[in-house]
């Protein structure tokens, strides 16, 4: 749509949404989500995250959070960067066990 809303405005074609803007929408609403669940006492910290039960961590935490730029391709979003030495799949574990079944 148009900025006023009023007309359509094709894209080319194959090409629905902008996948940056994709990435931080999905960024933003998952850090809304996490931060309601953190209010509503539904998170659980262990190990090296205990810490991060305290407000004022957990708040600090996700300001780090919200520079981290996502890849969100189809139905996957995972961070960047990725690990050094990984082919680059949307699910990497997935991709393991087949590789251990044919050995």
């Amino acid at each position: 749509m148009s900025p006023d809303g009023q007309q359509w405005i094709a894209c080319r074609p194959g090409f629905f949404l902008a996948v940056r803007v994709l990435s931080r929408l999905f960024r933003r609403l998952f850090l809304e989500r996490l931060t309601t669940a953190y209010q509503a006492g539904r998170l659980q910290f262990f190990a090296d995250q205990v810490a991060l039960a305290e407000p004022a961590v957990f708040k600090a935490h996700l300001g780090a959070l919200r520079k981290v730029e996502c890849r969100v391709d189809g139905d996957v979003a995972v961070p960047i960067p990725r690990r050094p030495g990984r082919a680059d799949f949307p699910h990497p574990v997935l991709h393991e066990r087949d590789s251990l079944a044919a050995a």
